[in-house]
């Protein structure tokens, strides 16, 4: 791994404990018990980054009468001497006995627990039997079942460590020939190896910094499979990669060949890598996520990356790796879009010595370590991502929480209880364990208290995915602060014996298991005795979740999702040693303004809720151990959706005098009003309601006016709305089409026709001398659309008004019309005033017009009769015989028109 990362904490170990020389980079000579550096200065127990994911599942204890977790120290010492470790109390190889143990180590143990619940343990940095330190490839095992408590074995690799002509202090590999078993071979002495365990129960190694086949210290890039069921007590096999490191103590020598990104290939490997984060997904594949590592370049140095690999042990022949994602060179900042959210371009920073584990789902959680936040800055980090090996066409990358700066302090909120803003200060070389549940379990680590303050922690955390909207974190235990500024002392208590005073010192880069039962194993590290001395421990210890630590969880509606209706039902968890729960449902958080239920001893609650689509406040409470804990979330109302009128087109015209209306069912909706007025809201036209059915038929006016409409929907007891506006049919009156309207009537009889309108049902015809009168015609109600009439011939100015009834109500148009002018015959023959020519005479005259028949008078006197008297007839002429004096005569013809009698007068003079 980088230098720059190996040497911080020694840094911080000078400035923390400057009378104490071998804890910081003490020059160019080499003390005793030292391990040479490759900058060619030397550290005692130089500090290690290393990956603790491959940690099987594991059953909560439901044993245990505390309400908080309990540690039990279960061996090896609880004291180092000052700067340095206990040896290693080997025994006889493959044999167990109480008082065997490994040494003090740090720096990159591994760890594995195998099908049978036995916790194995592999190299490391530490101390061989005879208290030399140096690279480490001793393996051992802890049956829990031996002996009263539990014993371990010494099971391979050598229990005493030689130094090589440089002065590095280690264990030489035996590689054996390539892909095959044999109980004589065993990997080189190392620390900060990546390691995997696949469904077989295997376990797979790779690279690391340590020592070859030569016995040369450097840079590894070896693949190792051991196999427990290989031989009598299980065997190795070295499965590729190189067998001996670069030539340059401590330098990359080749780039890393990287091939074509997603391909797998012969050729492709991440080349030398130690502090990587590695994980087994669902189909024994194993993945490996940046540490320290060889860039694409050939830089020379170690770079801190940030790539992702595959190795798929069932590629080609024996297994080939795919580079996946992620730069090629290192140093690459943090890319982390929007949080919550995957995408391709997401990507953590590169580091090295960060924390994981994978869920019940197959995806990577990954915390902290040390690298690069989002500006570039160097430090150490607690940003929160996972990693979906389903998301887009390889994978994506989302950031979950946690910072985007380096070095953020620790949000401890209450103790036992899960909160969204709750977040472990960064940190890196913390170790982990995962629960069957898939929630993540993290203890200390180097980094950053409640305070700020730097140095080895023992705090206690949980990660549940599930909880809250994105998952939560919940501090369990030890201190949330330092103790005098660097760490705290463990507190050892009786030997196994579960206690809640106990508790590990702070540490990092301990080993840890989990056993069939469920409890979490951590054993050794660098950290704090119980005398408050700093070294690299050898103690045992088992972590007992008792069931509080699992308050239920909302398992529906979904956290932070919508509600489909104004009854929901709340379904939860049952959670561990939980007696009752409390619902509360609020518009403020922890309000219950909303629902208060409870206690109840049912897992569910339904209730009615408002639909009016605002956010709302659920918090769960668990009774647990006579306390109470809680769990929050929130959600969005649903919105029931009030139904919608479909029919008429809102603002449209109206059809006719009878509409249907007609609207969508709405969602949530039990019931229906149907308001129309003349005002807004009104219902002076229409009030209907509460009905079931989505239409409704109304009578309405037609005379265009504007009309509002009101549709209620009931939701949930309440009444929501949609307000629409239309315009009244316009029912059309009948209009007058002969007589053209405006002209001279052609006659005393005439025929009055009309169209029929719209909406009409009947008709009325005044005729009248004024407008509006009717003294001449009042004819209705009529069906039929033409009505004749007899109307005087006088050639007046007439009024008609034909009116429409329509909607039970009149309306009309009015029209004006010129009377016919009769013309009464005239005399044609003799020429009026002229002397007739003879006793006989015949007069001759027009038809006039309008004349049904004729008179004519002559006399001796204006108007008189006493010569000639005829008529009526109908011929326009008459023969009559006359006096001969000369004398002056008159002539009156009259025409009977319309009944009545028009006339002309004339004067003739008698002939002689």
């Amino acid at each position: 791994m980088n230098p720059s990362l190996r040497f911080v904490s020694a840094a911080i170990r000078t400035i923390f404990f400057p009378s104490v020389s071998h804890f910081g980079l003490i020059g160019m000579g080499k003390p005793a018990n030292s391990i040479p550096c490759r900058s060619g200065t030397y550290l005692l127990a130089p500090l290690a980054i290393v990956s603790l994911l491959n940690i099987v599942s594991f059953a909560q204890s439901q044993t245990g009468g505390s309400s908080t977790p309990e540690w039990a120290w279960m061996g090896g010492n609880n004291t180092v001497p000052a700067g340095k470790g206990q040896p290693g109390v080997y025994g006889t190889k493959y044999q167990f006995a109480p008082s065997n143990a490994p040494g003090g180590r740090n720096w990159g143990a591994l760890s594995w627990t195998d099908q049978s619940g036995r916790l194995w343990l592999f190299g490391g940095s530490g101390y061989d039997a005879s208290g030399t330190a140096g690279y480490l490839g001793d393996m051992w095992v802890f049956d829990p079942t031996q002996g009263a408590d539990g014993e371990w074995a010494w099971m391979g690799g050598s229990s005493t460590l030689s130094t090589n002509s440089v002065g590095y202090t280690g264990q030489p590999g035996v590689y054996g020939t390539e892909y095959q078993f044999t109980a004589s071979n065993s990997p080189g002495g190392r620390y900060v190896a990546i390691n995997w365990t696949d469904a077989s129960g295997r376990f797979w190694l790779f690279g690391g910094d340590g020592f070859d086949g030569a016995g040369n210290a450097g840079y590894l890039s070896d693949l190792w499979v051991f196999d427990p069921s290989q031989g009598t007590y299980g065997e190795w096999a070295w499965m590729g990669g190189s067998n001996t490191v670069p030539s340059a103590q401590f330098a990359c020598g080749q780039p890393t060949p990287y091939g074509t990104e997603y391909q797998f290939a012969d050729s492709n490997y991440p080349g030398h890598r130690d502090g990587s984060l590695t994980w087994t997904d669902q189909s024994s594949r194993l993945w490996l996520f940046g540490g320290g590592g060889c860039d694409s370049a050939g830089d020379p140095a170690e770079q801190t990356m940030n790539d992702l690999w595959v190795f798929d042990p069932s590629q080609g022949a024996h297994g080939e790796w795919a580079w996946m994602g992620g730069n090629k060179v290192g140093y690459a900042n943090g890319a982390y879009g929007t949080e919550y959210q995957f995408a391709a371009s997401n990507a953590p920073g590169a580091r090295a010595s960060a924390t994981g584990w994978t869920d019940t789902s197959g995806r990577l959680w990954l915390f902290g370590g040390y690298g690069f936040d989002s500006a570039g800055t160097a430090g150490e980090l607690n940003d929160l991502w996972v990693f979906d090996p389903t998301q887009g066409a390889n994978g994506e990358w989302a950031w979950v929480g946690g910072s985007e700066v380096a070095r953020a302090v620790g949000v401890y909120g209450t103790e036992y209880q899960f909160a969204e803003s709750n977040v472990p200060g960064s940190r890196y070389e913390a170790m982990s364990w995962t629960d069957k549940n898939g929630k993540l379990w993290l203890f200390g680590g180097l980094g950053y208290d409640s305070l700020g303050h730097y140095g080895y922690l023992n705090d206690l955390w949980v990660f549940d995915p599930s909880q809250g909207g994105n998952g939560e974190w919940l501090w369990m235990g030890g201190s949330n602060t330092f103790m005098l500024g660097y760490g705290r002392s463990g507190i050892y208590g009786t030997e196994y014996e579960f206690l809640s005073s106990s508790v590990p010192g702070g540490r990092n880069t301990g080993a840890t298991w989990v056993d069939p039962d469920g409890k979490l194993w951590l054993f050794g590290g660098e950290g704090y005795d119980s005398l408050g001395n700093n070294g690299l421990l050898n103690d045992l210890w088992e972590l007992e979740v008792p069931s509080s630590v699992a308050p239920a969880a909302m398992a529906s509606p979904a956290p932070g999702s919508t509600l489909t209706g104004s009854r929901t039902t709340f379904t939860w968890t049952t959670g561990s040693g939980v007696t009752a729960y409390y619902l509360f449902v609020g518009t403020t958080p922890g309000g219950y303004d909303l629902v208060n239920i409870g206690p109840k001893a049912a897992t569910s609650a339904t209730v009615s809720l408002p639909t009016n689509g605002a956010t709302i406040y659920v918090r769960l409470w668990s009774v647990i151990n006579g306390g109470l804990q809680y769990h929050d979330y929130t959600y969005t109302e649903f919105a029931g959706t009030p139904a919608a009128m479909t029919s008429p087109a809102p603002g449209s015209t109206l059809t006719g005098s009878s509409t249907t209306f007609t609207w969508t069912t709405g969602s949530g909706v039990t019931a229906y009003y149907l308001f129309v007025g003349t005002t807004p809201g009104g219902y002076d036209l229409v009030n209907i309601g509460p009905k079931a059915a989505t239409s409704a038929t109304v009578s309405l006016p037609t005379n265009g006016a504007t009309i509002y409409v009101r549709l209620y929907s009931v939701i949930n007891g309440g009444l929501q709305y949609h307000d629409y506006t239309y315009t009244e049919f316009a029912g059309t009156p009948a209009a007058m089409t002969s007589p053209t309207p405006g002209s001279t009537l052609t006659g005393a009889s005439t025929t009055f026709t009309w169209t029929f309108g719209s909406g009409a049902t009947a008709y009325y015809l005044f005729v009248g001398t004024t407008p509006g009168g009717y003294d001449l015609v009042n004819i209705g109600p009529k069906g039929a659309t033409s009505a004749t009439v007899s109307l005087p011939i006088n050639g007046a100015t007439i009024y008609v008004r034909l009116w429409s009834v329509i909607n039970g109500g009149l309306q009309y148009h009015d029209y004006t019309y010129t009377e016919f002018a009769s013309t009464p015959a005239s005399m044609s023959s003799p020429a009026p005033g002229s002397t007739l020519t003879g006793a006989s005479t015949t007069f001759i005259w027009t038809a006039g017009s309008g004349a049904t028949a004729y008179y004519l008078f002559v006399g001796t006197t204006p108007g008189g009769y006493d010569l000639v008297n005829i008529g009526p007839k109908a011929a326009t002429s008459a023969t009559v015989s006359l006096p001969t004096n000369g004398a002056t005569i008159y002539v009156r013809l009259y025409s009977v028109i319309n009944g009545g009698l028009q006339y002309h007068d004339y004067t003739y003079t008698e002939a002689h």
